[in-house]
This record gives C-alpha cells, structure tokens and sequence, in this order.
C-alpha cells in the first residue's frame, strides 16, 4: 500500500481517460501532462496509459508500506528519502517504509508519480482517472488516504544489480532525457493551428502579435488567458459544437480560454484555435500568472510533430524492457 501522508492540493490519479465514452458527453479525463505520466509509467515498465499520481503544486509525503520501484516526471521538484535526494526520469527501487518528499517545483506545476504495476483503485466507465468536476472516479486525493498497488519483487531488484532486502532508495544508472520537450523555463512559444472560426477575427493575426498571461483560476477543465481582448466581427454567437481538450475557445470577453483533460465536449464559443497535441503537455506544466505566446503551425506539420513524439516513446518503451529484462 501507498499512505498519503501529506499531499499537495489538486492531486489525482490518471490513466489513459474515458475516450470511449465522448459521445455520451462524458469527458476525456487523463493526464494534464500526457508526456510525463507516459515517460514515468514507461521506466518502470508499466503500459503507457497505467494509472498514475498526477501531484499538484505544493509539498507532499508519501510512506510506501511494500517494496516498490518508481519513476518521478515532471515538474523540477526538489525530493527525497531520509536526505537522499532522488533524481527524476529514471527508475528507483524502493523498500518497505521507505517515505519520500516532494517539495513544491522550483520550475513546471505538475509531478507524476508511477509504480511499477499501477495503482489499483476502483475503475469509473473502464478508467481510474479521477474527474472530480464531474463527478466520476475519486475526488481529489487527500492526507491519510491509502493507495494499493503491485509490490516491487526479485526480478525488478535483479535488473537494478541490487539485493532484494536493500534498504535505502537504489535509482537505475540509466535515465530518459525526456525533460526538454516540457520547456520548464517557459521560453518557447506555443504551437497553435488555425481555428474553425479564426475568420470571425476582426484581425486574424492578433493571436499571435501579443502574449497572454494564464489565470490563476485554472483547472482541469480548462485554463483562462488574460490579455489584450480580441474582438469577434459578429459578436460570437453560435450553435453549440464539438470540442476537444486543446481548443481554444473565444468568448464573448474577448480573453481567450484553453480548454484541458476534464474539458466539456461541445461548447457554444467560437473556436479560434488548437493546441498542437505535442504542445498540451509544455502549457500544463506552465503555472498561474506565468506569461505565453503562440506561433502558427499547419495541421500537417503538428501531425508530424506528433508522429515524431510517438516514436520516441516507442523506441523508450523498447529500451527500457531491454533493461529491465
């Protein structure tokens, strides 16, 4: 078993989410970050889609009751076991009551944690993804709360070249440099297709002539942008239709909104645009209040950045079970 014996605000567990279940208007769910929790499950040999901690912002402690090995993404937070720092993007062995730290982010917003196994909680429409907004899977985790999953056995303590019995956190000496697609300095601007209805714009362009500044109020559902109003020709109203986590909605304000995970999935705002998909993961590790910018990009040039993001994590996934055995 996992205790939660402190645990940062807005901390969940996520899977692959609910994509089966859009049509019935059910939200996708999954991580915010799809690129960490998808590195982390892969280094400890776990599926891509596993359930997984997706840990907030702010400081948590968690005690493992059984033998583990784990992986941390993410966010550059400071952690540690009894003042060993561990290090993030590769695989740690962990004894039974071995209790680790994980300080609020110096840089990023979002930590994933996963163990190799997966976490075991109750399934909601065949996924443990908590959408607490809606209602479906767990609540936001909280203090004292006990998670169970698949305990670490011989053959992951054999493929560390580490007893079975070891008592202090044995981290592989191998890692994934995965960190710099997150751009956790935040320099890069943000890849963003042409919407629907950029063509309601009284100037197209302004999308990408000025940067915005992510509201404090974001969540899940979707992230606020504050700048610069722009204005819609006709006013913005429209028949309510499909949306999808990465639209950019424009209502009637003039600020745009970003919409994530636990978004809804058709919405009555005039669509000026999406998030390339590789992109998703840089804007969910940006924080409230940081500033961005967007940069156009083509529909075919973000699907090849995207191809070109999948095959990375095959050929990680095929890495890592070599080492693993």
């Amino acid at each position: 078993m996992l205790e939660l014996l402190r645990i940062a605000p807005l901390s969940t567990i996520q899977d692959g989410g609910r994509a089966h279940w859009r049509a019935l208007g059910v939200p996708v769910s999954g991580p915010l970050d799809d690129w960490s929790h998808a590195i982390a499950n892969i280094l400890v040999g776990n599926p891509t889609d596993c359930a997984a901690l997706e840990i907030g912002f702010g400081r948590s402690e968690l005690l493992f009751e059984q033998p583990a090995m784990i992986a941390l993404t993410g966010a550059r937070a400071p952690i540690d076991a009894a003042g060993q720092a561990l290090p993030r993007w590769r695989p740690i062995l962990l004894a039974a009551g071995t209790r680790i730290c994980i300080e609020p982010a110096q840089q990023g917003q979002r930590t994933y944690l996963a163990v190799a196994g997966g976490l075991r909680t109750h399934q909601v429409l065949g996924s443990r993804s908590s959408a607490p907004l809606a209602g479906l899977g767990m609540e936001a985790l909280k203090r004292g709360e006990r998670l169970a999953f698949v305990h670490a056995g011989p053959a992951q303590a054999r493929a560390f070249g580490a007893p079975q019995h070891a008592h202090r956190p044995i981290p592989a000496n191998w890692w994934a440099d995965a960190e710099p697609l997150l751009d956790l300095e935040g320099g890069a601007e943000l890849r963003l297709i042409a919407g629907a209805h950029v063509g309601l714009l009284a100037d197209p362009y302004a999308p990408y002539t000025q940067s915005f500044r992510i509201s404090n109020d974001a969540n899940r559902m979707a992230a606020p942008l504050l700048g610069t109003p722009l204005v819609i020709n006709d006013g913005g109203r429209m028949i309510s239709e499909p949306v999808v986590p990465g639209t950019v909605q424009l209502p009637p304000a003039g600020q745009p909104i970003v919409l994530l995970a636990d978004a809804q999935t058709i919405g009555g705002y005039p669509r000026i645009g999406h998030l390339a998909g590789v992109d998703l993961a840089r804007f969910a590790q940006r924080r409230g209040g940081s500033e961005l910018r967007f940069e156009p990009i083509g529909v075919d040039a973000a699907r090849r950045l995207w191809r070109w993001r999948q095959q990375r994590l095959a050929r990680l996934e095929l890495a890592v079970r070599a080492r693993l055995g």
